[in-house]
């Protein structure tokens, strides 16, 4: 049930004594304050009684000291009369004592309350809040400087808010006093309000006055300016919106570690990149680490301990389960800076997580292609290297049959068929292998390209007539040259001695692998016509007789050095054949 609201009587009018109107006392239970009031009315009445009396017994003594004079002057002295003199200042001495004991008491008692008003003043007068008192009628009975002063500007007491305010800031006073009147409850709120040209935002709570039969005599109310309170946790406001929609627009997710609670705190982006449920509650430092790899947890927990402990960067790779990841994981780079309190213990440690795993798949990807490329190309340097050493010993091969050619040619133009030959071959071969993927040649096709280079065409014009036969062998890039030397030798002799030089002579070539050593067995075998057996043997012979080697001589010690087989050869009246075995180094099963 609600106060009632009545006119006040001119009672509970206060008076204003040097410019402040009387404190109110302190809150106190409903009738207190009037049996303090009538008490120390009943003391003022006893001691003014008692100051009565004792004029009155004065006087009475005193008019029978006078008559007591007068009748001893004229009778002489009564004794009686004297005795009763005397009781009379005897009784009277307490009760003076008495009196003068409560003068003194109430004399302290309004010392005190005088300087508690002096202690309430300067309270009221140096506080930053608004402090006031309201009659029923909503006139100031009591305000202390802040408001007069400071806000006002002018002496309030016995005005209204109406008078001093603007209507709608007055209408808002109004309506938390009838609030309070109400209810009988205090009312605390906050609002902004424009005073005196000035923007505030104002922080109150009223309350009700009781009088001494309970019922409400006043309003009283305490006010503090809070306008940068409210501007600063408006600004709050907008920085924590602008962080929230930024977060929310990032793709990034954003990380904080309380050290007060050791507990994690993630953003709504972080939740949903490492599976975890929706909310905003703390992590612990286990959920942490159970999404992270377990081969990249340690490795981040010792990098985020040697940040906080040496203050190094904190900026990380790990494997986080998410539920989007192939695997359950994905890479991202967790980076992270701490706030350490002025003793260097940590107070916070907060950062972000950036999902890289494409572009770190793409590094393994271009890591493991660099690899592949630095080891190519330390092949190819490797083969370069062989190949210059093989072309040394081709070239001191080459310069050996030029120098054979030279001693056995009978003119000058057969030397320089034969030189022209051999060069051409060579290139040929070196052509082969520049147009080979990996360097790697195919046995056939090394036939075929070196009989075309030797004999370009036989007596009637046609083709060459060579067959092959065997599986399918490639020669290592090791080995190329050194094989192309020696069948372009082979293919030289058919030619000039053996059925290439004849009108129907053929070449019959077929390989084997042999199971036993892992070499490569070839068997050349001439058909058709070809020179008698003793004039082969005496022109295969006849550098001999200069002081040389026989071409087969030299291409054979070749195979042996280059191709780490050999050559072996018999001259038939059928025709010429030879074996050519080459060792497992140089040779190898071509992919299908």
């Amino acid at each position: 049930m609600g106060w009632r609201v009545g006119a006040t009587s001119a009672a509970q009018e206060s008076r204003v004594r040097g410019g402040h109107q009387e404190a109110p006392a302190a809150t106190k239970p409903p009738g207190s304050e009037a049996r303090e009031a009538a008490l120390d009315a009943r003391a003022i009445r006893r001691i003014w009684g008692l100051r009565l009396l004792v004029i009155g017994l004065w006087c009475v003594v005193a008019g029978l000291s006078v008559a007591e004079m007068a009748i001893v002057g004229s009778i002489g002295l009564n004794p009686v009369i004297v005795a009763a003199a005397a009781t009379s200042v005897v009784a009277l001495a307490p009760l003076i004592a008495w009196q003068r004991r409560l003068d003194l008491r109430l004399r302290a008692r309004l010392e005190r309350a005088r300087h508690d008003k002096n202690v309430l003043d300067m309270i009221l007068d140096n506080t930053e809040a608004v402090i006031f008192v309201k009659d029923l009628r909503g006139r100031y009975t009591l305000a202390n400087r802040v408001l007069t002063q400071r806000i006002v500007g002018q002496d309030i007491v016995g005005m209204t808010d109406d008078e001093l305010f603007e209507p709608d800031v007055a209408a808002i006073f109004k309506e938390a006093d009838r609030a309070v009147l109400r209810t009988g409850e205090p009312q605390t709120r906050a609002y902004m309000a424009r005073i005196r040209g000035r923007s505030m935002c104002v922080a109150d709570s009223k309350f009700v006055l009781p009088g001494p039969d309970g019922e409400p005599t006043g309003i009283g109310g305490i006010a503090v300016d809070v306008t940068e309170l409210y501007l600063a946790r408006q600004a709050l406001a907008q920085s924590e919106e602008r962080l929230a929609l930024a977060m929310r627009g990032t793709a990034e997710g954003m990380w904080e570690y309380d050290a007060s609670t050791r507990a994690y705190f993630f953003s709504e982006r972080l939740r949903q990149m490492c599976a975890l449920p929706a909310g905003d509650g703390p992590v612990t430092a286990a959920g942490v680490l159970a999404c992270v790899h377990a081969d990249d947890a340690d490795r981040l927990e010792r990098a985020a301990r040697a940040h906080v402990g040496s203050r190094a960067a904190f900026d990380e790779r790990a494997r986080i389960r998410t539920a989007q990841a192939e695997g359950g994981y994905r890479w991202y780079r967790v980076r992270g800076q701490a706030a350490w309190e002025p003793d260097g213990t940590l107070r916070r440690f907060a950062g972000s997580v950036s999902d890289i795993h494409e572009a770190t798949l793409a590094e393994q990807r271009l890591r493991t292609t660099l690899g592949q490329l630095a080891e190519a190309l330390e092949r190819e340097q490797g083969l370069a290297r062989e190949l210059n050493h093989r072309v040394r010993n081709n070239l001191t091969a080459l310069m050996g049959l030029i120098g054979l050619y030279a001693r056995s040619a009978r003119t000058p133009e057969v030397l320089a068929e034969a030189l022209r030959t051999k060069v051409l071959a060579v290139r040929e071969v070196y052509d082969l292998i520049a147009g080979a993927p990996s360097a790697a040649v195919r046995l056939d096709e090394l036939l075929t390209t070196i009989a075309r280079a030797v004999t370009p065409g036989t007596g009637d014009g046609g083709p060459v007539r060579l067959a092959i036969d065997g599986p399918r062998v490639q020669i290592l890039p090791s080995a190329v040259s050194a094989l192309g030397m020696v069948l372009q030798e082979l293919f030289s002799n058919a030619l000039k001695h053996g059925s290439l030089g004849k009108d129907g002579g053929k070449i019959h070539v077929r390989w084997e692998p042999q199971a036993h050593d892992g070499s490569l067995l070839l068997a050349w075998t001439e058909h058709g016509a070809t020179d008698a057996p003793a004039e082969a043997e005496a022109a295969a012979q006849a550098p001999h007789t200069n002081g040389g080697r026989t071409g087969l001589e030299l291409i054979s010690g070749f195979a042996r050095a280059e191709l780490a087989g050999s050559l072996t050869w018999v001259i038939q009246p059928s025709g010429f054949t030879c074996q050519l075995r080459i060792g497992k180094p140089a040779w190898a099963h071509a992919p299908a």
